[in-house]
């Protein structure tokens, strides 16, 4: 029997749907498919203040090609925001892309929206690695 193709909306909505759950369970937030019909939100999963979530659901990828979507996206919707692409590969694990020069704002964005706790603990983790640039500290004092 040969196998069905999906629309690739359908698909594109399912994924959506698929990381705002990833990410409920992986962080204390409330993360939600965007509003993108009407323009209001235009981003995929509305997740983290400051950062544009750009989910792809794929077979194939042009990596480049979606980071360019999402930094011309971000800049758009919401003027300042950190563009992130987060994709999955039918069958595979979710993957996370964003520029190399913003790592540093886009960790500390995510971790800021862990708990007091949970923050403390991961900064302890931290402690432990070579001090390369960001100080553990610093990331329990995020505000």
């Amino acid at each position: 029997m040969a196998k069905k193709r999906i629309n690739s909306c359908v698909k594109g909505k399912a994924g959506e749907r698929e990381l705002a759950n990833y990410l409920k369970k992986m962080f204390p937030i409330a993360a939600r498919r965007g509003q993108q019909h009407d323009g209001t939100e235009g981003k995929d999963v509305v997740a983290f203040e400051g950062i544009h979530l750009e989910c792809k659901r794929y077979k194939s990828l042009n990596h480049l090609g979606a980071m360019a979507q999402a930094t011309r996206d971000a800049g758009t919707a919401r003027k300042g925001e950190l563009p992130t692409v987060w994709a999955r590969r039918d069958h595979s694990r979710w993957t996370f892309m964003c520029w190399v020069d913003d790592i540093i704002a886009v960790a500390k964005n995510i971790i800021m929206h862990l708990p007091d706790a949970d923050r403390r603990a991961f900064a302890a983790k931290l402690n432990a690695l070579p001090a390369n640039g960001v100080e553990a500290e610093e990331l329990t004092n995020v505000n």
